[in-house]
């Protein structure tokens, strides 16, 4: 069985909240504009670069200026959608475990163009001081999970996903070996080994979101994937959970998947990607 596929079981075996406990906090639909699905299916949205005040954090074409790579990377969101009707519920954390197989990679940022042995990856949402700095606003398009406000101070990484193995010890992003620092060395002078930079598994959450005034109703980004497709053009699975505020146990679990066409061109193959499925069990 394929990773991906072993993946999904796993997802069709997960319990699942029903729509009416998460009516208010939804994932977004990009193929309708909506929350509700075609076929059973959503779509991830598609970022452009530059982007506009359509998303936030936005892009701007200062990304492709410090990191020419990007120009072979797909940029996606995961976002969700808040409409309650008191204001009153509000999104509070996520959990997301992502394969990309085939040869595909998430994006790592290049080393701290000022002091290489001081990295400038991070995993979560960085203040838009850091990531609108000429010369590193490659950050935008980090591979990265975040808040519904798009602000770098609210929430924070929890850990390994519930879909992580019982081995796994805490979350997992892309490293290349020269991108995070191992927090274990008191000297910070370590590095975190490299991995094969196809998997994320993390949960994240705000732990204040309750305690914040009346939430205001919108779609909101909760996610980056910037993704290189591979030679062969992978097959791709995720599995996640969406979790609000006024129903903390009942976290709403999703699976979104993709087999693209092999040896599409880069163009080609960003545009399929925008179609990667959404599914959401009833």
């Amino acid at each position: 069985m394929s990773r991906s596929k072993s993946m999904l079981a796993l997802a069709a075996g997960t319990a699942f909240a029903g729509s009416a406990a998460q009516a208010s906090v939804l994932p977004f639909n990009f193929g309708n504009g909506s929350t509700s699905p075609v076929g059973g299916l959503y779509t991830l949205t598609p970022v452009p670069i530059p982007s506009g005040a359509a998303f936030n954090p936005q892009t701007s074409t200062g990304a492709t200026t410090d990191d020419p790579a990007l120009a072979n990377y797909c940029v996606f969101d995961l976002q969700v959608v808040v409409s309650s009707a008191s204001g009153q519920d509000r999104w509070a954390s996520a959990d997301l475990r992502g394969q990309l197989n085939g040869g595909s990679q998430f994006y790592i940022p290049p080393s701290n163009p000022s002091d290489p042995t001081v990295p400038v990856d991070n995993n979560y949402l960085q203040a838009a001081g850091v990531r609108n700095v000429p010369g590193q606003r490659y950050l935008q398009v980090d591979t990265m999970v975040m808040s519904p406000v798009g602000s770098a101070s609210r929430g924070g990484i929890l850990g390994k996903s519930t879909f992580a193995p019982a081995t796994q010890t805490g979350e997992i992003f892309p490293s290349n070996g020269s991108n995070f620092l191992d927090s274990n060395d008191p000297n910070r002078t370590t590095f975190l080994p490299a991995n094969s930079m196809n998997l994320i598994d993390v949960a994240w959450g705000d732990s204040t979101a309750a305690l914040q005034p009346a939430g205001s109703n919108g779609t909101f980004t909760i996610a980056r994937f910037t993704i290189k497709p591979g030679p062969n053009a992978a097959d791709f699975a995720f599995i996640g959970r969406i979790g609000s505020t006024l129903n903390p146990s009942q976290p709403a679990s999703f699976t979104f998947a993709l087999i693209p066409e092999p040896a599409a061109a880069i163009p080609m193959l960003c545009a399929g990607l925008s179609a990667v499925i959404l599914r959401r069990r009833k």
